[in-house]
């Protein structure tokens, strides 16, 4: 599984549509919620490191090497 950053042009841009009419206008978000913690990002970097734990974490339970290459996981026992 490979985990991959969204690019836009636009971030944080949407267009909402009157469902009723189909009128539609742009609109640009900005979030104004004043969190007290920003919490954990959900990126490409975050995905790959849970990916390497959970890897590291199976393969001590199992006692084995994984070799992880693209999409293919080898288990050697």
């Amino acid at each position: 599984m490979e985990f991959k950053d969204r690019k836009a042009t636009n971030p944080g841009r949407v267009i909402l549509e009157d469902v009723q009419t189909k009128s539609r206008a742009t609109y640009d978000i900005t979030f104004a919620d004043n969190p007290t913690e920003q919490g954990t990002p959900i990126n490409k970097q975050t995905l790959d490191t849970l990916k390497e734990d959970v890897l590291n974490e199976v393969q001590a339970k199992f006692d084995a090497t994984f070799v992880l290459s693209g999409s293919t996981l080898t288990i050697k026992l």
